[in-house]
């Protein structure tokens, strides 16, 4: 189950209407690897979900992102640390940072494409470092995803602080998820 879902569940948990949840599913290539291998942005992935309109169901009906982001009360977005971990094996540590450059100018996009669609708020989840080998790196990609934050005037989430006790096998657990609830709430209008 994902953040977003885990989110919805917390918030929503009284509620009966399903929210929108938007997945990418997994396609693989011939060899049995998956198409995931050669694109690792998942920004770049959703940001062409959005550029093409694609369907979900919502309900049990089909509905476009664009649609369900033109509604949408607010909008939480998680990349993920995915898109990093690919790269963390490499010695060379320049190449490290062109990269997480490159990932930031795929997030810019995306916001770009987000603020075209929706006028509400908007949060963006931050990176966590699960381990304590990479905190550079980590403070270096938070740092750049706040700036763009405050220049698409989209709220950025800090979880750069969370507690080792918040994740599992470097996935965040119910408790992670539950304390990212309570950082996205202080924002939230009753």
């Amino acid at each position: 189950m994902g953040l977003f879902d885990k989110i919805k569940e917390i918030l929503f948990v009284e509620e009966e209407e399903e929210l929108p949840v938007i997945t990418k599913k997994e396609e693989k290539k011939e060899d049995g690897r998956s198409i995931q291998d050669d694109i690792p942005s998942r920004s770049r992935n959703l940001k062409r979900d959005i550029e093409d309109n694609r369907q979900i169901k919502i309900k049990r009906k089909n509905q476009t992102i664009q649609n369900v982001l033109i509604k949408a009360d607010i909008i939480t977005l998680s990349i993920g640390n995915n898109d990093i971990y690919y790269k963390l094996g490499y010695n060379n540590i320049n190449e490290m940072y062109n990269y997480i450059d490159n990932i930031i100018d795929d997030i810019e996009r995306l916001f770009k494409l987000l603020k075209k669609y929706s006028k509400e708020k908007i949060f963006i989840i931050g990176f966590y470092n699960d381990s304590s080998k990479y905190k550079e790196i980590f403070e270096y990609l938070n740092m750049k995803v706040k700036e763009k934050c405050l220049d698409y005037e989209i709220q950025f989430i800090d979880i750069s602080n969370l507690n080792k006790n918040c994740f599992n096998n470097n996935q965040l657990n119910k408790k992670g998820q539950k304390e990212i609830y309570k950082k996205i709430k202080k924002y939230l209008k009753y």
